[in-house]
């Protein structure tokens, strides 16, 4: 059984040290973003119930927890276009980081906090206020 968290452990550090998620990804568009958004949702709301239908197994559900993780490094795409907020704040998103802040998984939380630091970095933030006034 440690076999197989440790394996899970690494599959989730090797996620996290991933640099190219969403590299190779097109530029955002409103209907990308929508895409990512529904995306976690479904996935945490996957994870959620795997968790309550394998309580006491957590092997069981350690697949959706890397989903979730996944579809959290992937939102990472939008930080980089404030433009596209708004549509997050529309489709909920706000609400879905939030949660996941408390989330059992300190991987997932982590997670979070890293996409809400550069969801509200201050210089990728300016940069988008020059080029909008420009």
């Amino acid at each position: 059984m440690s076999t197989a968290n440790s394996d899970a452990k690494e599959i989730l550090a090797a996620l996290e040290n991933d640099e190219t998620l969403g590299d190779d990804e097109e530029e955002m568009d409103e209907s990308a973003v929508k895409k990512l958004c529904i995306q976690l949702d479904k996935k945490l709301k996957k994870n959620q119930e795997m968790r309550v239908k394998h309580a006491g197994d957590p092997e069981k559900f350690m697949a959706s927890e890397i989903d979730l993780n996944m579809a959290v490094q992937e939102m990472h795409a939008v930080a980089t276009q404030p433009s596209l907020y708004g549509k997050m704040v529309e489709m909920g998103i706000v609400q879905i980081i939030i949660h996941l802040l408390a989330h059992e998984n300190t991987d997932i939380v982590g997670s979070s906090v890293h996409l809400l630091q550069e969801l509200c970095d201050i210089e990728i933030l300016s940069e988008n206020d020059e080029s909008v006034a420009t």
